[in-house]
């Protein structure tokens, strides 16, 4: 786009275009042909990178498990969804056979005619989705114990826009991007040992007034906890009509495991120093 852009401006004065010039036609066909490379090798990556996208299953996992999330849609919907889509697939194969030989071929070739430019990159997004919804859900207290089932005398972090309380109704993002909630979203696929982890718990600890603005309730603002630790569970959207659904829940989870043990600003201090020797050994 960046490049396409350049020949929007006047290429010998420099000069500004006066207010009421139109746009020249060629640039403006040049970055319509642009939008539909981008959309089309958004689709091209979806056929190779997931056999769900084939199979037309995807959107039955998608919008439970991505970073933006709606209320799941009932199967119905899409089966005529599947309809629309085939037919239309059946007709621009008819009009493009060439190009769909191509496409089917196990060795593709994409993006040959202007490739040796180097003006675009090759780029594809949710080429593989993830079938199940995982989430990291904080906990704190002022004792060790935690109480039976994660139903003992401590309070939960409650994230701007990541599932946590299941009764509560899934957020709108836009216009915003909430980055901690997108990493945490991340985190969910991996240990800690692979994310940041650290870092959080230590200021939650320390009870950094700063910390707070980024997430929508701490049970131990006023007062720092003195023991942390991380749950781990699948979380699935309740369907309509379920009992789940009746009692206001949008979503059902199943507790998976510990994902970050109890520790206290001491363990934690230990944790560092050993992480830093370590990586001085290295």
């Amino acid at each position: 786009m960046g490049f396409l852009a350049m020949f929007l401006s006047p290429v010998l004065s420099l000069s500004q275009f006066p207010r009421h010039t139109p746009t020249s036609w060629t640039n403006v066909s040049g970055n319509r042909w642009m939008i539909f490379c981008i959309m089309i090798g958004a689709g091209l990556i979806k056929m190779r990178g997931d056999s769900c996208w084939r199979d037309l299953t995807c959107m039955n996992y998608h919008y439970e498990v991505c970073t933006l999330y709606i209320v799941y849609c009932p199967p119905k919907g899409y089966y005529i969804r599947k309809v629309v889509s085939i037919s239309f697939g059946l007709l621009l194969a008819y009009l493009s056979i060439p190009v769909v030989q191509n496409l089917l071929s196990s060795r593709q070739q994409m993006n040959t005619s202007f490739e040796p430019l180097r003006i675009i990159n090759t780029y594809g997004a949710f080429g593989s989705v993830t079938k199940e919804r995982t989430e990291v859900i904080t906990e704190e207290t002022y004792d060790f114990i935690f109480g039976r089932n994660g139903e003992g005398a401590h309070g939960r972090i409650e994230f701007n826009c990541k599932p946590g309380n299941v009764s509560r109704r899934p957020c709108i993002i836009s216009p915003y991007h909430y980055c901690l909630d997108w990493l945490m979203w991340f985190a969910a696929f991996q240990n800690y040992q692979h994310n940041p982890w650290l870092h959080f718990c230590a200021k939650l600890l320390a009870g950094d007034p700063s910390l707070n603005s980024l997430i929508a309730h701490n049970p131990f603002k006023e007062k720092p906890p003195n023991f942390v630790r991380a749950l781990h569970y699948q979380y699935k959207y309740t369907k309509i009509g379920s009992k789940e659904s009746k009692r206001g829940q949008w979503w059902k989870r199943k507790k998976k495991g510990v994902y970050l043990p109890i520790i206290n600003i001491d363990s934690l201090r230990d944790n560092v120093s050993v992480r830093l020797e370590m990586v001085q050994g290295q």
